[in-house]
């Protein structure tokens, strides 16, 4: 059963194997995440051009003023 995660939950396990010292592919899979998932993760969330915010009533808009 595949488990859906929010971008905050992702950053947090991103935070564990950064400092946990594995591999990403040892860290997936002690944790019984899909590397592929969480390669994909890192890389949406390490992307500042990435809109993770799409909730937020700033995204996306310009104070043109």
């Amino acid at each position: 059963m595949r488990k859906h995660r929010t971008p905050e939950q992702w950053q947090s396990l991103i935070n564990q194997q950064r400092d946990s010292g594995l591999l990403a592919t040892q860290f997936c899979k002690q944790q019984n995440i899909g590397y592929a998932s969480f390669c994909n993760w890192r890389k949406r969330l390490s992307d500042p051009s990435t809109d993770e915010s799409s909730g937020s009533a700033e995204a996306g808009f310009l104070d043109v003023s």
